[in-house]
């Protein structure tokens, strides 16, 4: 009896059989990471801030002061409203996509002539129109206070969901995260030199994915697997626990009868390996080459599965705090400090069957977290009606160095017709990021033309904290140079002379943008998450390669008003 005992096989034990084709799978479909434009952080919050380039934190004298330095709203002596929206267009190029295996190649296996030869495509993302809003206001001769809205993180990118003119779609082809900030203001004026502000932001954050799962699109390349699996996983599981070598289906399907299981696991394989013996398919070679000829031409059961990510943060918060410094006419300093904030997403994990529409849905949650930012910036007038910014700016990217998600129960995947992979218990997962924290350098100059026009322009270097390694097409970031100009024209100029006019306490301020990725970014094997899609058992030593570059169009407007 206890020779039949230590047959029976744990549930860690069976895991370790399966977990080749399972723990990957599971992992690759709830690991949701989506990263505006391409880009991880904002392009810019009001049209006069986007035109300098966002090197604003010396300057903050409208209600975007709220974001780029708090300190800044002591500088209005009038009630101000402000509403804007910047809208962007990005065209992201992906050049000689494929996806090899140098193994494959080297043993001469089939592979997938979809991946297997290079292709190019491009996003085909809508307009994106991003608004923001803000008012502020004097309470005494040293105290201000205000509010605005913004959207300070985003992301959304659209591809071609059809994986044979897009197989990156098997990655991602729908990605989004939108996160909206309504931020309340105050600022101190400690003297004519100095002030000081926060604010504090309470955020709603909303993520999702959508791509398609990638399995295998025919099974008759896997006698390898098979082999392996058979000889080293099963059979050498079966061993362990039976203290016999086993070396066949005939002795697999005995010593899984001798242990009496009636486990449904441990059934199914006992029946297959009968099956297989019945056959005079003994060996670990025979069952590799079996199973190699009876799913020759079919796709794996679950292949092309659709899967669909939901998220929502209904409420996280983070506090900015500002210093502006003016130590004479000339010149102005700002320092900004803007917290991380920590998110929990809940929302659920939908996936569907490609012929029979059939849904697997489970709830998930995943923790993400928004970086610290230092913004440091001068702004100095050499002269009457010129300016000029320069901002460094500093992230904590490198607080993404994982992304965890937890199920409330697995999903459960097929692989081979008939054959159920089962599901596992595990429910926590975590997909390497690795992220770099990064600088950002931003000039702006200002040039007023006369008391109704002025001009701007500005550029900003962003580079990626994104490492090869872990780029994927949830995040696809790259080092970027962004050039702004922009108008500032008050209505006065339309009033006619008219003193009672609404004109004049109205002015406008515009923007076009224009960036471009600084240089073709090359991957070349070597990122993780991008393999990880196409090689879910980790098997067949496959790699994605391909270069991408990318520009983003830009247009704004804010509208500002003296009440």
């Amino acid at each position: 009896m206890a020779a039949v005992e230590l047959i029976v096989m744990t549930k860690e034990e069976r895991r370790e059989m399966k977990k080749r084709y399972l723990l990957t799978i599971i992992i690759l479909i709830t690991t949701t990471s989506p990263g505006l434009c391409g880009n991880v952080d904002t392009f810019g919050i009001g049209a006069k801030a986007t035109a300098l380039g966002g090197a604003f934190a010396a300057y903050a004298d409208d209600p975007s002061a709220v974001y780029y330095n708090p300190a800044g709203l002591s500088q209005s002596n009038t009630k101000r409203f402000s509403l804007g929206t910047l809208s962007l267009l990005p065209d992201i190029q992906i050049k000689d996509f494929e996806v090899k295996s140098p193994t494959q190649k080297a043993l001469n296996e089939r592979q997938d002539q979809n991946i297997n030869h290079p292709k190019d495509f491009s996003n085909e993302s809508k307009l994106l129109v991003i608004p923001n809003l803000g008012y502020t206001m004097p309470i005494n001769d040293r105290i201000s206070a205000g509010f605005a809205v913004y959207v300070p993180w985003g992301v959304e990118l659209d591809w071609d969901d059809n994986p044979y003119n897009n197989p990156a779609a098997f990655n991602a082809y729908h990605v989004y995260l939108v996160t909206e900030s309504f931020s309340p203001c105050v600022a101190y004026k400690v003297n004519d030199k100095l002030s000081i502000g926060a604010s504090f932001s309470m955020s709603k954050s909303e993520t999702g994915m959508e791509k398609f799962l990638y399995i295998a699109s025919d099974m008759g390349h896997i006698e390898r697997q098979a082999t392996h699996i058979a000889e080293n996983d099963i059979f050498k599981g079966i061993e362990k626990q039976a203290g016999i070598p086993i070396k066949s289906s005939s002795m697999a399907a005995a010593a899984l009868k001798l242990s009496g299981s009636n486990d449904p696991f441990t059934v199914n394989l006992m029946n297959l390996f009968s099956s297989l013996a019945a056959g005079g398919i003994e060996t670990a070679d025979q069952i590799g080459n079996y199973f190699s000829n009876i799913y020759d031409g079919i796709p794996a059961k679950d292949h092309g599965s659709k899967v669909e990510v939901e998220l929502t943060d209904n409420f996280h918060w983070s506090m900015n705090f500002g210093v502006l410094y003016q130590p004479n006419k000339r010149l102005t300093l700002g320092v900004t400090y803007r917290s991380h904030s920590d998110v929990s997403y809940d929302g659920e994990i939908k996936m569907t069957h490609p012929v029979t529409r059939a849904e697997i849905i489970s709830q998930a949650q995943m923790d993400y977290k928004h970086p610290d930012q230092i913004q440091a910036g001068l702004r100095y007038r050499p002269k009457f009606g010129i300016s000029m910014e320069m901002d460094v700016v500093w992230t904590k990217w490198s607080v993404m160095d994982k992304q965890t998600t937890r199920l409330d129960q697995p999903l459960e995947i097929h692989v081979l017709p008939g054959n159920i992979i089962a599901d596992t218990t595990i429910l926590d997962f975590e997909l390497e990021r690795d992220w770099s924290d990064t600088l950002q350098l931003r000039f702006g100059f200002e040039w007023q033309q006369n008391p109704f026009v002025t001009w701007r322009a500005g550029y900003f270097y962003d580079p990626t904290p994104i490492p090869d390694d872990t780029m994927d097409f949830q995040w696809s970031d790259g080092d970027k140079k962004v050039y702004s100009l922009g108008v500032g024209i008050q209505g006065a100029l339309l009033s006619k002379g008219n003193k009672n006019s609404f004109l004049n306490r109205l002015s406008v301020d515009g923007v076009f943008q224009y960036g471009r990725s600084e240089h073709k970014r090359v991957v070349g094997g070597e990122s993780h998450n991008l393999n990880h899609d196409f090689d879910v058992t980790e098997f067949y030593d496959r790699h994605v390669y391909m270069k991408a570059t990318g520009c983003v169009w830009g247009l704004g407007f804010s509208f500002n008003l003296a009440l």
